[in-house]
Parts: C-alpha cells; sequence; structure tokens
C-alpha cells in the first residue's frame, strides 16, 4: 500500500496522468517525473506513511511561487486514490531560491506611502470573498477605512470581472465618499500587455 501511494504522489504531481497516453513518447518522462527516495511509518499510526518526493528544476518557472505550488500541491490533493494527504514540509535548492527577486520595495515604502509609522499596519480581506457587487465591495472597504484599518485586499479569488471589476469599485468608493474628489496617480504612457501601477488616494476622516 505504501509503495503504491508514494508512485501515486510523485507521479501525479510531476508527469503522471489517469491514462496512457500517445504523446508520452515525444517526451523523456524519465527525466521530468518526481521520484520518491524514501518513505517511513509515522510513529504511533497505523497505515501512515511519511514521503519523501524529489521533482526536477526544469519543472518549474523560475521566480513563480504559483507555478511550483500547482505542481507539487495542485491535483494530488484530490487524488481520490489517497485517503489522505498533507505537505508535512517543503526544501527549495538554493538555486531555484537565487530566481526570486523579491519584493519591489520594503515595508518602508509601505508606510511612507500611508503615512502611518509605530505601529504595526493593519488590514483585512473583505468577505465574502465572491458575490458582492462593486457598489457593496466599495462600501465595506469604506466602512473598514472609516474604522481605523489601513488598508483592505482582495481575496485570492476575486478575479473575475462582473460584477466587480476594479474600475467599478473605484467609482463606488468615490460614491460612498459622498462625492469628494478622489486622487488618482496614472501613468502617461505604457506599452502594451505591461503591468502598471495605479495610486488611488480617498480621504476619509476617523470618527
Amino acid at each position: 500500500m505504501a509503495a503504491a501511494a508514494r508512485v501515486v504522489v510523485a507521479t501525479e504531481s510531476s508527469t503522471g496522468t489517469w491514462t496512457t497516453v500517445w504523446t508520452n513518447g515525444l517526451t523523456s518522462l524519465d527525466r521530468y517525473k518526481g521520484r520518491c527516495y524514501h518513505i517511513e511509518p509515522v510513529a504511533g499510526e497505523e497505515n501512515q506513511f511519511t514521503a519523501y518526493v524529489a521533482y526536477p528544476l526544469d519543472l518549474f518557472e523560475e521566480g513563480s511561487v504559483t507555478n511550483m505550488l500547482t505542481s507539487i500541491v495542485g491535483n494530488v490533493f484530490g487524488f481520490k486514490a489517497l485517503r489522505a494527504l498533507r505537505l508535512e514540509d517543503l526544501r527549495i535548492p538554493t538555486s531555484y531560491s537565487k530566481t526570486f527577486q523579491g519584493l519591489p520595495h520594503g515595508i518602508q515604502v509601505e508606510r511612507d506611502k500611508l503615512n502611518k509609522y509605530g505601529r504595526p499596519l493593519l488590514g483585512c480581506t473583505i468577505k465574502p470573498k465572491l458575490g458582492l457587487s462593486a457598489k457593496n465591495y466599495s462600501r465595506a472597504v469604506y466602512e473598514c477605512l472609516c474604522d481605523g484599518l489601513d488598508f483592505s485586499k482582495d481575496d485570492e479569488n476575486q478575479g473575475y470581472e462582473n460584477p466587480c471589476e476594479a474600475t467599478g469599485r473605484i467609482v463606488c468608493a468615490n460614491f460612498h465618499l459622498a462625492n469628494k474628489p478622489v486622487d488618482i496617480e496614472v501613468p502617461q504612457a505604457i506599452l502594451p500587455n505591461t503591468v502598471f501601477e495605479t495610486v488611488v488616494r480617498i480621504p476619509y476622516e476617523m470618527q
């Protein structure tokens, strides 16, 4: 049982699939597959094992935590062949860690932008994470700011455009501020398909 389980974990999180396909012959599965190099029973637990799996770095996009974690803890955690699965530890080689450039700026820049010093920065995630309209979403953000929070953030699922697109949230935030002026800084020119920063300053008074 343990031997079969470790094969499932290693292959499903790398080159494995639920059936044999002809395109398997177009690549070197042996080179790219994950390998379970050690397995040991969990002390005091029946039919539970700790598996150690290694992956070739060629599988992962440089500097992408999302890509790496999607590969390692993506589909395999929903694989029905396993009754339960838990990630205990993750060790990243130095050569791969060096591909991460880090944050564009540090905490001091954040404090300067918010003009908040000498205390922790307080924030929240708006709930429910999906389903709120732009008007109701911005209302919740406004109430949080008025009650003393420094910022709010989108939930990781908040990526859909309708009914809560970003431009709608900015407009509705202005509405909740009784049509007070909003200062928006945007680049004068940008290249196609590039990421740029927009700074929106919304005035409010602490109660």
